[in-house]
C-alpha cells in the first residue's frame, strides 16, 4: 500500500513482480508509474470524522495495541513479500533503520 507518491515511490515499485498488486490513494501527485502486469487498485483517503474521533479516543485511553508477526529488514522486502503469502497473526513489518 502507498500513501505517498514520488520517485521513491516509482522506485518501490519497480520492486514488485509481475501479477503483483499495489494500493495507493485517490490524488496522490505525481502520479504512480504502474508496470505492465501489476494490478493497481485507488481508494478513497478520505477520513471519516467519526472513526477519526474514536481513533483518537482508543489512543489516548491506551486501549490499541497492534501485533507485530514478523519484521524484516528491508534488504529481506522479498521474504516479506513472500510471508504474505503464508498465515501471520498481526502485521509484517519492513525495519528501514535497524
Amino acid at each position: 500500500m502507498f500513501t505517498a507518491a514520488g520517485e521513491a515511490a516509482n522506485r518501490a515499485i519497480g520492486c514488485i513482480r509481475a501479477g503483483g498488486r499495489v494500493a495507493y490513494p485517490y490524488g496522490i501527485r505525481p502520479e504512480l508509474r504502474i508496470s505492465s502486469g501489476i494490478r493497481a487498485e485507488g481508494y478513497n483517503g478520505e477520513p471519516d470524522p467519526e472513526i477519526i474521533g474514536r481513533l483518537h479516543r482508543y489512543i489516548i485511553q491506551d486501549k490499541l495495541s497492534v501485533h507485530i508477526s514478523h519484521t524484516f529488514d528491508l534488504e529481506e522486502a522479498c521474504e516479506a513479500h513472500a510471508a504474505l503469502n503464508s498465515h501471520y497473526p498481526g502485521k509484517i513489518c519492513l525495519q528501514v533503520n535497524p
